[in-house]
């Protein structure tokens, strides 16, 4: 018999598997500085191309007030380099460094590592239906 409240708990489960398997999958890649929170912003960026706070905030499905404080911590480090907006000077963008290119390598490296591990045990089939299960939820919330 399936009890309702354990999706909270296998969710949960697996979010701390994900976060524990990154952490040391960025540890091998030699980028152990980075959190899984930057790791995606990271890898929801693309080379060259510059991004709206919100931008990463919808990419990566956070908060944009949660954003902000993981996108100053990246500028810190040096991966990312944050200017006003030319169109709303409230407002900051984003662009990935050409250090933050190369970390960005090493993150992308180390989640594909982690997704194969997710979805070894899975068909194609499978994948889609946990997605289109997950946002369902996700739009519910």
């Amino acid at each position: 018999m399936h009890h309702p409240d354990r999706i909270a708990h296998i969710i949960s489960g697996i979010s701390d598997k994900i976060f524990l398997d990154l952490s040391l999958n960025y540890k091998k890649e030699n980028v152990s500085m980075i959190t899984p929170p930057q790791g995606a912003i990271l890898c929801a960026m693309i080379p060259g191309k510059i991004f709206s706070m919100k931008e990463l905030a919808r990419k990566i499905l956070r908060d944009p007030s949660t954003v902000t404080s993981i996108v100053v911590k990246l500028e810190k480090l040096e991966f990312i380099k944050r200017t006003k907006s030319s169109k709303d000077a409230r407002m900051f963008e984003v662009t990935l460094t050409p250090h933050g290119t190369q970390i960005r390598s090493s993150v992308i490296r180390a989640s594909r590592k982690m997704f194969v591990k997710i979805y070894r045990n899975t068909s194609y089939k499978e994948r889609r239906t946990l997605m289109n299960i997950l946002e369902k939820i996700d739009s519910g919330m």
